[in-house]
C-alpha cells in the first residue's frame, strides 16, 4: 500500500484530533484565571492596584486563548496553505505551544538547538507544520515508558536546511528499520497507533523535493532527519 493525498488528508484529521485534549486542557487552564480573577475584582472593586493588576491577568489569558484558538484553526485546515517565508525555529516554537501537552506525556520533556544560524523556508508552512509534529510525535511515543529528553535541532546545510528530531527511546531493530516506513506498520500494539507518521512525512517530504532518513539503535534511541530544499 501507498501513501496518497486521501490518505493525507484523513491522517491530518486523525492527528489533530488527538491535539483536541491537549488544547481542552489548556483551555480549562486560562478559563480558571479568567473566572479566578474576575472574582478577585468583585471582592475588590474599588482597590485600584488589585482591579489593574487582575485586569490585566484576564487580558493576557484572553489573548492567550484566542491565539490558540487561531493556531488550532490554521493547523487543523485540510486545504494547501499560501505560500510564505517562515523561521523553522519560530515554526518549531510554535509547535511546541500547540502540541506540547500531547507530547509532553509520560514524562517527555521538549528542546530546540541551533545549530549555527536559524534558516526559513518559502512554501506551506501547514504541510511542514504536519511533517514535523508527525516526526515529533512518533519520537514522543517511543519515550513514554521511561520519559527523557526530545531534541528538536535545526541547522543549514548546502542548498537547504536539516531539522533532526532525536529521541532516547528503545530504539528500532536492524532488520525493522526499513519497514517503519510502510503505511500502517507500527512497533507498538496500543490503541490508536495507526503506523501512518514517518509514511506520510516521507510521502510530503520527498513531495517538496527534500530528503527523510533514519538512524536508529536499540535502547539507545532514534534520530530522524528531515532536509528541506529552499527551493521546493
Amino acid at each position: 500500500m501507498t501513501v496518497d493525498e486521501r490518505t493525507v488528508a484523513w491522517y491530518r484529521c486523525y492527528l489533530f484530533g488527538r491535539f483536541v485534549l491537549g488544547v481542552s486542557h489548556e483551555v480549562d487552564n486560562y478559563m480558571s484565571v479568567i473566572l479566578g480573577f474576575a472574582e478577585l475584582l468583585k471582592m475588590y472593586p474599588r482597590e485600584e492596584e488589585k482591579v489593574v493588576s487582575s485586569v490585566e491577568k484576564i487580558i493576557r489569558s484572553a489573548d492567550a486563548l484566542s491565539e490558540m484558538f487561531k493556531t488550532f484553526a490554521f493547523h487543523a485546515k485540510t486545504e494547501p496553505d499560501d505560500v510564505t517565508v517562515f523561521s523553522m525555529s519560530e515554526l518549531i516554537d510554535s509547535l511546541f505551544s500547540f502540541a506540547g501537552y500531547d507530547l509532553k506525556r509520560g514524562g517527555v520533556e521538549l528542546e530546540k538547538k541551533l545549530q549555527g544560524d536559524d534558516f526559513s523556508l518559502k512554501g506551506d508552512r501547514r504541510t511542514v507544520s504536519l511533517i514535523l509534529l508527525s516526526l515529533m510525535l512518533n519520537a514522543a511515543e517511543s519515550m513514554r515508558e521511561g520519559g527523557g529528553l526530545l531534541t528538536v535541532e535545526v541547522a543549514r546545510k548546502g542548498e537547504g536546511g536539516i531539522v533532526k528530531i532525536v529521541d532516547r527511546g528503545e530504539g528500532i531493530p536492524s532488520h525493522l528499520q526499513e519497514k517503519v516506513f510502510e503505511p500502517f506498520f507500527t512497533t507498538r500494539e496500543e490503541p490508536f497507533r495507526l503506523g501512518l507518521g514517518l509514511s506520510v512525512s516521507r510521502f510530503l517530504l520527498e513531495k517538496m523535493g527534500g530528503k527523510l532518513k533514519l538512524v536508529s539503535r536499540e535502547d539507545e534511541g532514534t534520530t530522524v532527519e528531515a532536509f528541506f530544499p529552499f527551493s521546493s
